[in-house]
């Protein structure tokens, strides 16, 4: 009985969340501010006019390691600041999320912490039912592309839109 009701139970989730993540979003859903690892607040709004990555993570998935690549290739690739990565860490362990940022990042990828009181109002407004999850913002803040990150797919995209 109880695997019957879960089955049914992440049936419903994942028909949710394909008819929840065909929605269109917009640029008001990224109006937040979350702490980096100093403790200070960095604005999305403060990257208008610029192509913005936004990534949620989980720095003890697997699948967010297999992204890691392309990430950092986009963030030599773009070195010049013309796309601004914000980089913001979900997961159990703020601690985990800490040492990783610190030890692996590149200054240049932006690095905030969503903590449990924040993802309440965030991800369910980005209707993100799984991570790693990304979106490409443009500099009008429109959504030009959300899904799993891949170099050439993201070049290409800022490619057209230039």
């Amino acid at each position: 009985m109880k695997v019957t009701q879960t089955a049914f139970l992440v049936i419903g989730w994942i028909i949710a969340g394909i008819f929840v993540n065909a929605q269109v979003r917009h640029f008001e859903d990224f109006a937040f501010a979350l702490p980096d690892q100093n403790g200070e607040p960095i604005h999305l709004s403060s990257f208008k006019g610029k192509y913005v990555l936004v990534r949620f993570w989980d720095p003890s998935c697997d699948d967010c390691e297999k992204e890691i690549a392309d990430l950092f290739k986009l963030a030599r690739y773009y070195s010049d600041d013309s796309l601004v990565i914000y980089q913001v860490g979900l997961g159990p362990s703020e601690a985990l999320w800490r040492r990783r940022v610190e030890k692996e990042f590149p200054p240049n990828i932006i690095n905030v912490w969503c903590d449990v009181p924040d993802r309440i109002k965030i991800i369910p407004n980005l209707r993100i039912t799984v991570v790693p999850y990304s979106f490409l913002l443009s500099p009008t803040q429109k959504v030009l592309w959300e899904g799993e990150i891949s170099f050439d797919r993201i070049r290409a995209l800022i490619g057209k839109a230039k």
